[in-house]
């Protein structure tokens, strides 16, 4: 599809809330290190959809991103995963804090079908599975 490979820290879903924390930031520090990233994506406080690991995430990426800007300069943009209040509605997702006020909004209308057979990728994802209709469904 066009994009690097995913980094695969070796952790299966639910069990990154259980991880060492001090592990786990050494492990994206690294990686940052590795690829020198203008911009961090990850999930805010809530997780979006309040999943431990998603706020653990969002826990280790602060803490790895903190680190690496104090090693490298403050070059790099930290920012997270956001839904508008309107379109969380839509999929009955409830959304507060800063996951609920995009302020950086990327016009995808030209990949909207790569995006959309992206989302497919994760069939066990039943929830993404089920957005992914009402995206197509219009």
């Amino acid at each position: 599809m066009g994009a690097h490979p995913p980094v695969l820290l070796g952790y299966r879903d639910g069990e990154v809330a259980d991880a060492d924390f001090a592990e786990l930031v050494w492990k994206v520090s690294t990686h940052m290190d590795e690829v020198n990233p203008d911009v961090v994506i990850t999930f805010g406080p809530t997780g979006i959809t309040d999943h431990p690991d998603h706020k653990t995430m969002h826990l280790e990426m602060g803490e790895a991103f903190q680190r690496y800007t104090e090693r490298v300069g403050n070059h790099s943009c930290l920012l997270y995963f956001a839904i508008p209040p309107e379109i969380a509605q839509g999929f009955e997702l409830e959304i507060e804090g800063p996951e609920a006020v995009p302020n950086v909004v990327v016009d995808i209308s030209d990949l909207l079908t790569l995006k959309l057979k992206a989302l497919r990728i994760h069939g066990s994802q039943m929830d993404i599975q089920e957005m992914t209709d009402k995206m197509e469904a219009g």
